[in-house]
């Protein structure tokens, strides 16, 4: 599978979930917005054996100021790893996990590599959580058939 290059963002702008109401937001896609805890063990719950996981890469690359932030670390490099979550043939999310090159595990994703649905914006999450103390920033962008049956 060939990949085309993805155009840079305009703009990103990260708020807190707390900023959530007060912005337009589909009903279907806020609760997954906003819930906490690993947004694939939450899929998996809703799709049972229609869910399915792809690696989309790996790879071992800098950290930029906006992910050493997140992550509270003072790493300069680290893990990245690009996943894709189905239900059925649908893509519903992209994400990213990015491990800092302290952290014993090495597990990563990242979100927005290639799309067919090029939607004008898209909704995303980014959360820092711990793996045996080791921190993990993971960053999950929400496609429009996240959610729908």
């Amino acid at each position: 599978m060939k990949f085309k290059p993805v155009p840079a963002i305009p703009s990103i702008q990260w708020l807190p979930a707390e900023r959530l109401g007060q912005l337009h937001v589909d009903a279907n896609l806020r609760p997954w917005l906003i819930a906490k805890g690993l947004l694939s063990e939450r899929i998996k719950a809703v799709c049972g054996e229609r869910f399915a996981l792809r690696l989309v890469d790996q790879w071992s690359g800098l950290l930029t100021g906006s992910q050493k932030l997140g992550l509270r670390a003072d790493d300069n490099a680290g893990l990245f790893r690009d996943v894709e979550m189905y239900r059925d043939d649908q893509v519903w999310v992209f994400a990213q996990t990015v491990t800092p090159d302290s952290s014993d595990d090495k597990l990563t994703a990242r979100a927005l590599r290639e799309a067919q649905v090029r939607p004008a914006g898209l909704w995303a999450r980014r959360s820092r959580v711990a793996l045996r103390d080791a921190p993990l920033l993971m960053q999950e962008v929400f496609l429009p058939a996240m959610g729908r049956p």
